[in-house]
């Protein structure tokens, strides 16, 4: 999209919030879902709660704002 401009025309199918995702299951709307394992640290959460297929060790001292 940068390509061609911020006030550019493209086809791309837009949500509402809430709304139902397209296809027969969610992973045809996102198919890869990543999380680091900072994020999961900082929500205090496991990896399995939101079935990622990717999980990115965030290496330890990375500083935090």
């Amino acid at each position: 999209m940068l390509e061609f401009g911020l006030d550019a025309e493209v086809d791309a199918p837009l949500l509402e919030l809430a709304e139902a995702t397209p296809g027969d299951s969610f992973t045809d709307f996102a198919p890869v879902h990543a999380v680091t394992t900072a994020t999961l640290e900082r929500i205090g959460t496991e990896a399995e709660r939101y079935r990622p297929n990717l999980v990115i060790a965030t290496p330890p001292g990375l500083r935090r704002e």
